[in-house]
């Protein structure tokens, strides 16, 4: 693995197959846990909602379930997403902050209201 970092969009293919993986089940809590504001700022093309579907539909089953049938029949959905997503990767499609931490960067960084 090299250090060098990549957009989304430069990986191989099968970085691509392990960043999805990686980030459908970071999704997949958010998801659950009724935390997609941050997410959906990144949706230009309405794939949130087509995702998000699926994951209702499936909601009764395992999770682990849930998170290989959404990959499969959503890839090109969370592959469009993640071009938008402001994450690197490594070559190897691991990526270079985890969900986790970019997720409460983020947050940090909204803008408070009223």
């Amino acid at each position: 693995m090299s250090d060098k970092l990549f957009d989304f969009k430069d990986l191989s293919d099968s970085a691509k197959q392990t960043a999805v993986k990686n980030f459908a089940i970071f999704y997949v809590h958010q998801y659950a846990n009724n935390n997609m504001e941050l997410i959906a700022n990144y949706d230009v093309d309405g794939v949130v909602q087509d995702i998000n579907r699926d994951l209702y539909i499936n909601r009764f089953n395992l999770e682990s379930t849930i998170i290989s049938d959404s990959v499969s029949e959503r890839f090109t959905k969370y592959a469009h997403l993640l071009e938008n997503i402001d994450q690197k990767y490594f070559d190897n499609g691991n990526v270079e902050k985890s969900w986790d931490l970019w997720y409460q960067d983020k947050y940090a960084n909204v803008k408070r209201g009223l």
